[in-house]
């Protein structure tokens, strides 16, 4: 792991073909890309800290979410062009109505890590692995400058109005 992100994860097997040995899938088809996106989004949609943040915040309907979703990681993965969203942007939205914190990026990235491990190895799942942790890292550090823009401009809304005039 490299020391330049703020969210990391630790994996001593990176870099172990073994898990190829195993008979698991590579992520270079969209079958496959289809039931990670499952998997993993089974997992966060059935945990009680990341569930609220889709259904309550975001206000997904899952139908509509996983295929999107499906749709990045063919971009990411195969190089599909059909996907045409800002990713961050949505995420900075669902910022803006609830705080995404560390315990959130670090749940995330753990069930998608675990969802890659278990049942997926080959160059594919390794890129994806990393395209993961740094879409995380920038998240991270994007909230990160919004929470410290915010604090900013909620305390110059609080100073001295003397000092407003000046």
């Amino acid at each position: 792991m490299s020391s330049h992100y703020a969210v990391g994860w630790f994996d001593p097997k990176a870099d172990n073909l073994s898990q190829q040995q195993q008979g698991k899938p590579d992520l270079d088809n969209e079958a496959a890309i289809d039931t990670m996106v499952i998997k993993f989004y089974y997992k966060l949609l059935n945990d009680d800290l990341m569930a609220p943040l889709f259904y309550d915040v975001a206000n997904i309907d899952v139908g509509e979410h996983i295929p999107k979703i499906a749709q990045y990681w063919y971009k990411m993965l195969l190089g599909d062009t059909r996907y045409k969203r800002h990713t961050m942007q949505v995420h900075r939205d669902v910022h803006k109505q609830e705080p995404l914190r560390g315990a959130h990026h670090e749940r995330w990235l753990y069930y998608f890590m675990q969802t890659i491990d278990a049942d997926f190895a080959g160059p594919k799942a390794a890129a994806a692995k990393r395209l993961a942790l740094r879409f995380s890292d920038n998240l991270y550090r994007h909230a990160d400058d919004i929470n410290r823009l915010q604090a900013e401009q909620a305390e110059k809304a609080t100073a001295c109005p003397m000092a407003r005039i000046a």
